[in-house]
């Protein structure tokens, strides 16, 4: 009985070590978020501000920086100044591509998408609270993807969540930590009324108006979206 209980209890610990070894190489080949790994504070990413940085000096942070594929990188002109930065992550970074909005060859927004590399819970565990919930009106369609907007005001943050779908005539989303963001976006806290109106907080373009609820916290109720008028 003895070396039957020992040897079940060998057999237990062979697959925890195995398990074990197993969650670790997940998590080298799921690679790292940019924006959990970020150096600096939002709305700065990566040491490249909204509101002070130009193009000429995002586009050398983009050129040296690990994780982003060089030759992805393209740039969009207009007259002869840069509008926008593109570009596609590669390992150790999980996030897809980025791109860097510019007015007058200043930028003022970044835009990360992220499907996979962090969830709600993560975004809350590093930046705290957020103030606002913005959601957007469903339209066309039975169902519809529907996707939230984690905003900090203040900090010139936002991160587009991924509630699944519901009706197109509107319904009921809820948000838990492991909900996924499938975009986030630095900006200058000055411009939080642009970044609203113009949709740039969503990954696709978004039916406006976008309603904007207060945070009542992770798995304080449901949220109503609305259908299009």
């Amino acid at each position: 009985m003895k070396r039957l209980l020992a040897e079940i209890l060998g057999i237990g610990i062979v697959l925890m070590a195995i398990f074990a070894v197993l969650a670790v190489l997940v998590g080298s080949a799921r690679g790292r978020s940019s924006v959990l790994s970020n150096p600096c504070l939002p709305p700065c990413w990566q040491g490249v501000v909204p509101g002070q940085t130009d193009s000429g000096r995002a586009f050398e942070t983009l050129a040296q920086m690990e994780g982003v594929s060089f030759r992805s990188i393209m740039t969009w002109e207009h007259d002869g100044v840069t509008d926008e930065i593109g570009w596609r992550f590669q390992h150790p970074f999980s996030d897809t591509a980025g791109y860097m909005h510019f007015e007058n060859d200043v930028l003022t927004a970044i835009s990360i998408l992220a499907p996979g590399s962090l969830s709600a819970g993560d975004a809350i565990d590093a930046f705290g609270e957020p103030e606002e919930i913005w959601l957007s009106c469903v339209s066309g369609g039975i169902n519809q993807p529907m996707r939230a907007a984690m905003v900090y005001p203040a900090k010139g943050l936002s991160l587009e969540i991924d509630l699944g779908v519901v009706p197109a005539t509107g319904g009921q989303v809820e948000m838990d930590r492991s909900s996924p963001v499938s975009k986030v976006l630095f900006f200058e806290p000055q411009r939080l009324e642009d970044v609203a109106t113009s949709g740039l907080a969503f990954t696709a373009e978004t039916p406006l108006p976008i309603e904007r609820v207060p945070w009542r916290g992770l798995g304080q109720g449901a949220f109503e979206v609305p259908g299009c008028p």
